[in-house]
């Protein structure tokens, strides 16, 4: 049975690096990217530096049940308009059913406690059918689509009553 207090959310590190990079460049990962191309360590360690001194953004690594199992990145954070954006990835080599439902639903509730965002902005890419089908299943909304994206946004109204539904119907603890 999932449980979302297996979940635990930890700053990314100088150490943590090349194992994400090597999640991020694999196949299965990129082809659900805005940026598809195979990144080098030292675009990927340039990308680090700037991300570690910008506090408009939090980048972490997913761990679950004390296995390192994804990235979750909260960006562009507005503490006056209250919003952010947010994407996530998990590990090729995780295949534990429903994580991404737990991690997401993890997440959205740091963004509302952490930062007390009222509204989270998203982007899938349309053939992206699973992680649209967690977003809606969250409560997240299209606003636009195009053929190379598609724009979702949720609201923190209804989102503890939502997740409590999530909770109940996918057994999770």
């Amino acid at each position: 049975m999932l449980s979302l207090n297996k979940i635990k959310f930890n700053e990314i590190k100088n150490d943590d690096l090349r194992m994400i990079l090597e999640w991020r460049n694999d196949a299965s990962v990129r082809r659900n990217m805005k940026n598809k191309h195979v990144i080098t360590f030292d675009e990927h360690k340039k990308w680090f530096n700037r991300s570690i001194d910008d506090i408009s953004c939090e980048w972490l690594i997913v761990e679950y049940d004390g296995e390192q199992s994804g990235v979750v990145g909260i960006k562009e954070i507005n503490l006056n308009k209250k919003t952010c954006t947010w994407g996530m990835y998990l590990s090729p080599n995780i295949k534990i059913l429903g994580l991404g439902v737990v991690v997401e639903i993890r997440i959205i509730d740091r963004m509302f406690s952490q930062y007390d965002i009222k509204t989270i902005w998203g982007e899938v890419l349309p053939h992206n059918k699973i992680m649209m089908k967690i977003h809606k299943l969250c409560g997240f909304e299209i606003i636009e689509t195009s053929s190379e994206i598609i724009t979702i946004s949720m609201e923190r109204d209804g989102w503890v009553e939502r997740k409590n539904n999530i909770i109940k119907e996918m057994m999770i603890k």
